[in-house]
């Protein structure tokens, strides 16, 4: 019995209570982390996270690209996959607030959440199957080897991000800089 209810914790998502979120400067920068061939047509949503808030977690905790992974939700806690930090990227984005939604479900649309705006329905769902293992519907990603709560996360489309310009660094190049 106590097996059937390990196996079963695994595989079901955990049901928490959705936490508070931060008001976003008015201007900041988010960070878009994906693989190195991965490209957005224009109109596309990205999932980005506030970049000074990633690059403290990194410069603190002296990690590497798995663990970089885990922290944003894009893999999960028990994935025996080596990451080779050459195969990602990070691309850096000057952008206004109002830009951005938040993926947030069982909220209406448009409604206000710590300064942004609820994405539309189609929005508010993980954006890829890499996206999943952290995703939580609240506006914010779990640390999917911790199992607590990560970063704010957010989407925007491709144009709208880079507006202001775009800067692409290495994730190899990112995690011995932070």
């Amino acid at each position: 019995m106590v097996f059937f209810f390990f196996v079963l914790h695994l595989f079901i998502p955990q049901v928490h209570a959705c936490e508070d979120l931060e008001s976003p400067e008015a201007e900041f920068q988010v960070a878009w982390i994906s693989p190195v061939r991965k490209t957005s047509r224009a109109k596309a949503m990205i999932e980005v996270v506030p970049f000074a808030k990633l690059r403290t977690w990194v410069h603190n905790n002296k990690v590497d690209a798995k663990q970089l992974l885990q922290y944003t939700g894009q893999l999960p806690a028990n994935s025996k996959k080596k990451i080779n930090p050459a195969d990602y990227k990070i691309t850096v984005f000057d952008i206004r607030k109002d830009s951005l939604c938040r993926p947030i479900k069982d909220k209406p649309v448009g409604e206000v959440v710590g300064g942004v705006s609820v994405c539309l329905e189609k929005h508010a769902k993980p954006i890829n199957w890499r996206s999943r293992s952290g995703y939580t519907g609240c506006g914010y990603v779990i640390d999917t080897k911790t199992g607590l709560r990560s970063l704010d996360v957010f989407r925007i489309s491709w144009i709208d991000a880079s507006t202001n310009g775009f800067c692409v660094l290495p994730l190899q190049r990112f995690l011995s800089e932070a």
